[in-house]
């Protein structure tokens, strides 16, 4: 492709808050948070495999 990306990340606590990437200048995606919650109770099978998924 020929051309350098140039990626700016904001970072706060290890968790990327907003991203922006550009091309010969041109900005092409800009990403956002828009709510964090910190010590947020999160259900344990949100971390659980699917059924029939195995790890090596």
């Amino acid at each position: 492709m020929g051309q350098t990306l140039q990626l700016k990340v904001w970072v706060w606590k290890g968790i990327a808050l907003k991203s922006e990437t550009s091309a010969g200048g041109t900005l092409l995606a800009t990403e956002t948070t828009t709510d964090i919650q910190e010590n947020a109770a999160v259900l344990q099978d949100k971390f659980s495999l699917p059924a029939g998924v195995t790890i090596q």
